[in-house]
């Protein structure tokens, strides 16, 4: 349980929550349970893409909703793993997800994630991306980075847009330019007036001393243990963001940028589709080269279950140093066992949701209300986390 004070005057923020895609984590849910009959759809022939194996076909089965056929491909000879999940619609989208942990607050797989957006070194351009995808009838690109994966997403109208932007994507994304003044701009540099800047550095300025990231990392921090990823802030801290270099990044990307560990998910369309976004893959440049090592999966050991509750309380910079929050933590379910974790967020749910729910009439809504609101939200890792938290609680300092 971690409660938070807000001390003496500064800004106030929030932060955005940083999580992978849904269909993403519910694709390795279903893709660890095995194989399962695709209804009611035709999958993608086995021999209809050269340059690619059909590894398994499975669907997502869930009561009273129609099924979506999932197959799973793997690239030869880069070892790039692709999964189709057909879906009706007019629209058809792409994450790229590249395995990225961390051992430190440097905050090295955001700075990366930032810097692949200003070109490759087949165009070395910023800003090329979201132009070729404006063409490609796409409102532009996206990523975010978390504690074990960072994401690269775009989103199109039909497969033809996605079959022309996937190559020109992981081109930006497996051979970027990563030049000395990129770095200089878009992490960390001192102006002309003796101000630090830098897009990275900016950012988490801004962040890192806010109630709720200091609260996330400081939770993270109990239920995880140290030696976990998800111990540290994958944006990075200001301290350590500028003793970041280029190099350091390049290293970075060396070692944790292997195509064979990637995976892209597409969802939307059918199967010809599906041939169609393949072949596009097929002759990438940048999937021309073979594995160097063995597809790797992220293990991080689970911490100790605590025997007692622990609690803590995080001081932060504020205006009203009378009011905080109080969360509580809870280490969840692994992340394949998908029925405890959507039983739980169903529970939650029902508990807090909206202001008829239980918890919301004893702490928000009762006379004398302890809270001003609730929130809960299940974190989905290799080991799941989930949270409590009563905003607007009234503490006393006793500073």
């Amino acid at each position: 349980m971690s409660s938070s004070k807000r001390k003496g005057s500064g800004a106030r923020g929030s932060r955005a929550k940083s999580s992978s895609a849904t269909t993403t984590a519910a694709a390795a849910t279903a893709a660890a349970r095995g194989p399962v009959p695709a209804a009611n759809h035709d999958p993608v022939p086995r021999d209809a893409v050269p340059g690619f194996l059909e590894l398994r076909q499975f669907a997502f089965e869930i009561p009273g909703v129609r099924a979506h056929p999932v197959t799973v491909f793997e690239h030869h000879p880069s070892g790039l793993r692709v999964v189709h999940v057909q879906a009706d619609g007019p629209l058809c989208s792409g994450l790229v997800v590249v395995p990225t942990t961390v051992k430190s607050d440097n905050g090295l797989p955001h700075c990366l994630e930032h810097l692949l957006f200003t070109g490759s070194k087949a165009i070395p351009h910023r800003g090329f991306l979201d132009t070729a995808a404006m063409r490609a009838l796409s409102t532009g690109t996206n990523a975010w980075t978390d504690s074990d994966c960072t994401c690269y997403n775009i989103v199109t109208a039909g497969s033809a847009g996605l079959a022309t932007m996937l190559p020109i994507f992981l081109d930006h994304i497996f051979v970027p330019a990563l030049r000395p003044d990129q770095f200089t701009t878009e992490v960390y540099h001192i102006d002309g007036n003796g101000n630090e800047q830098g897009v990275v550095f900016c950012e988490m300025m801004a962040r890192e001393h806010t109630e709720v990231d200091l609260v996330d990392l400081h939770v993270r921090r109990a239920i995880y243990g140290p030696e976990s990823t998800y111990a540290y802030e994958c944006g990075g801290h200001t301290p350590q963001i500028r003793n970041l270099t280029n190099t350091a990044v390049r290293a970075y990307h060396g070692t944790h940028y292997q195509v064979h560990n990637a995976t892209v998910v597409v969802v939307g369309g059918r199967a010809d589709d599906a041939a169609h976004v393949l072949r596009a893959l097929r002759d990438a440049p940048c999937l021309q080269t073979r594995p160097t090592g063995p597809r790797t999966a992220i293990t991080t050991p689970p911490h100790p279950l605590a025997t007692r509750v622990a609690s803590q309380t995080i001081e932060f910079p504020s205006e009203e140093e009378d009011v905080g929050s109080i969360t509580y933590g809870w280490q969840g379910p692994d992340v394949s066992d998908s029925r405890t974790a959507v039983a739980l967020e169903v529970l939650f749910r029902y508990l807090q949701e909206s202001s008829s729910s239980p918890l919301h009439q004893v702490y928000v809504e009762s006379d004398g209300a302890a809270a001003n609101d609730l929130d809960f939200e299940l974190r989905h890792a290799q080991h799941t986390m989930f949270t409590l938290a009563l905003k607007g609680v009234r503490v006393f300092w006793a500073g």
